[in-house]
């Protein structure tokens, strides 16, 4: 998942260059419904809300919430939600900060948070004034390598570090179809667009096996919810 670690950063073309992908495939993100841990919804064109599903017995964090204690901020403030489902983060692609970032925006306060100064982290030009634990970004090795990487970390690299270090038990998979729950089990114009969204992002992933699966299970729904369409059109 990861790369070796080198001292030089990159460019400020490549990290241009980075941020402008990262910026396209949150885009691309913010649109996709149907998995089984983690949905997604789009803020704005450098913004992506990351829902996490505490389902199969699993929860968010355990007990700690690593953050680089460096003082940024995002530009969206937290928004607490009492008896919310899950765990909401926030993804900020703010390019005074020349790499993505990952925030934590509601339940923060169930959580400890450590303070944590990981390998590769060095200060933003441009900082913000933080007034509590949740404006410190999470603590995430994507985050130190997309400074020496930028065009090649991808947002499958956050999420996956997200989702595999915050989440337990570890999922085995998870980026899980769930086809058992709206809007994936039901026959409906919602399910086709979900189901192309789907297929869009998870062909894009490493294809492990039970990746795999769920991509041609999704095919095979697609096909036969678009002739049902025809026919019904």
């Amino acid at each position: 998942l990861y790369f070796i670690e080198r001292g030089d950063m990159a460019n400020r073309k490549d990290i241009a260059e980075g941020m402008d992908l990262m910026c396209s495939e949150i885009r691309r993100w913010g649109s996709v419904t149907g998995l089984r841990y983690v949905d997604f919804s789009l803020r704005s064109q450098e913004e992506l809300f990351i829902h996490i599903k505490e389902r199969d017995g699993r929860s968010f964090a355990g007990n700690d919430i690593r953050v680089v204690e460096q003082g940024q901020s995002p530009s969206s403030p937290a928004r607490e939600r009492p008896g919310e489902e899950g765990v909401t983060l926030l993804l900020g692609v703010y390019r005074r900060y020349e790499r993505p970032m990952v925030w934590c925006r509601t339940r923060c306060k169930e959580h400890s948070f450590i303070y944590d100064n990981i390998p590769g982290w060095s200060k933003s030009p441009s900082l913000r004034s933080v007034k509590s634990n949740q404006d410190y970004p999470l603590a995430l090795q994507c985050s130190a390598q997309w400074q020496s990487y930028p065009t090649s970390t991808t947002l499958y690299h956050f999420l996956h570090e997200i989702l595999t270090t915050y989440l337990h038990p570890t999922p085995p998979n998870p980026f899980a179809v769930d086809f058992d729950r709206a809007p994936l089990s039901t026959a409906t114009t919602e399910r086709l667009l979900s189901v192309s969204s789907l297929i869009n992002v998870l062909s894009h992933l490493p294809h492990t096996k039970e990746i795999q699966t769920d991509i041609e299970r999704l095919h095979k729904l697609y096909a036969g919810d678009a002739l049902r369409t025809a026919l019904e059109g």
